[in-house]
């Protein structure tokens, strides 16, 4: 696992916690919490490019 260095859309700078097996260990289960009102389509988004990411060997 590591985090993963991104730029918001207000230009700050944030982290996001990426590994292969995500569902695994359930990392974004608080965050579904905190973040009761978001898009779904983003959550999906936002788990599945975690995943992508964490892949070795991307360029």
């Amino acid at each position: 696992m590591f985090l993963l260095k991104f730029i918001t859309f207000d230009g700050l700078q944030a982290y996001q916690p990426c590994c292969e097996n995500i569902d695994h260990i359930n990392i974004f289960r608080p965050l579904r919490a905190i973040e009761h009102d978001s898009d779904p389509a983003f959550e999906a988004a936002c788990e599945w490019s975690c995943i992508i990411q964490a892949r070795q060997h991307l360029p």
